[in-house]
C-alpha cells in the first residue's frame, strides 16, 4: 500500500493510532493492537502492526486451526 499524495508517514501513522486502534480494540475483545514504524533496515518507512491476544481462546475466536481469520459467535 502507498500513501497518497501529500501524506507523510508520520500522519499516516497518527491516524491509524488515533483511529484504526480505537476502533479495533473496540471490535475485538481481548485484543491490543501496537503500531510500529520502521526506521532503518530493509524496510524502512513501513507501518506495522503488533497485535497481542489475551489468550488461546481470544485467538481461537478470531482465526481457525490452519490460521486463516474468522468470527465465531
Amino acid at each position: 500500500m502507498s500513501l497518497n499524495a501529500g501524506v507523510s508517514i508520520d500522519q499516516a501513522l497518527d491516524l491509524m493510532i488515533q483511529t484504526y486502534v480505537p476502533a479495533f480494540e473496540k471490535n475485538f475483545p481481548g485484543v491490543k493492537v501496537y503500531m510500529a514504524k520502521g526506521v532503518r533496515g530493509e524496510n524502512p518507512y513501513r507501518i506495522n502492526e503488533i497485535v497481542i491476544m489475551d489468550n488461546d481462546g481470544v485467538r481461537n475466536r478470531y482465526f481457525d486451526a490452519e490460521g486463516a481469520y474468522c468470527i465465531i459467535q
